[in-house]
């Protein structure tokens, strides 16, 4: 697969993206095993990452229907910083030194890191319906000057 954006969006629309013309799913790949866990598939340059914990507006539009934001970002969108030269610590102590009775053990997590948008212009949120999903392969078509763009048809 070539380099491509990133959209980010809820599981629940795997039946709708399967609908899209164009779309290719991950097993179709010309390389399939080097496709992320969460990927689904692409539409044209963009790489489509589910989750079911993604992000939903429910009852969001003007007749109570669910509005699906799907982020979508480039390479140089985000970063992570790791400050004081060091990167995340996984701390785990046996019980055997928390005293002679060997009792209690301690786990604990330490970073010195911190997530960072370096780059506005690399995202864009990409909103739209469920049953109107079929719009994205206009609205990746469009040129929009917004960090926005709102894909509802009559909704």
């Amino acid at each position: 697969m070539r380099d491509a954006y990133f959209g980010l969006a809820s599981t629940k629309l795997i039946g709708n993206l399967d609908a899209v013309s164009g779309f290719i799913n991950k097993n179709q790949y010309p390389a399939p095993m080097n496709a992320l866990a969460s990927e689904w598939g692409a539409i044209g340059n963009i790489r489509f990452l589910l989750s079911s914990i993604g992000s939903v507006s429910f009852n969001a539009s003007n007749l109570g229907n669910d509005v699906f934001n799907i982020f979508v970002v480039g390479m140089e969108a985000f970063a992570c910083i790791e400050q004081d030269g060091y990167s995340a610590t996984f701390v785990y102590l046996p019980p055997q030194f928390s005293g002679p009775l060997a009792l209690n053990s301690s786990v604990g997590y330490k970073f010195a890191e911190v997530p960072r948008i370096t780059n506005d212009l690399k995202q864009k949120s990409l909103e739209v319906f469920k049953s109107f999903l079929i719009v994205l392969e206009i609205c990746f078509g469009r040129q929009q000057g917004a960090n926005s763009i709102y894909c509802g048809v009559n909704d």
